[in-house]
């Protein structure tokens, strides 16, 4: 876990704000043929192939 790589708090506060800058700043490259989501930005949209991690019958991944 990231929290657990950092030695404090406002440590874990300003690593967190500096991940946030680097995804805005690092272009999209359209031309990954994959898709990192969650199910509820996925809803509504269509996939060939559809892979789950950490699923358990009856259980929702959190």
């Amino acid at each position: 876990m990231l929290a657990a790589m950092e030695e404090s708090p406002i440590r874990l506060v300003e690593r967190l704000g500096e991940l946030q800058q680097i995804i805005k700043e690092k272009p999209q490259d359209y031309s990954c043929p994959f898709v990192l989501s969650t199910i509820h930005a996925s809803k509504g949209l269509e996939y060939d192939a559809v892979y789950l991690l950490d699923v358990i019958d009856g259980i929702l991944p959190a």
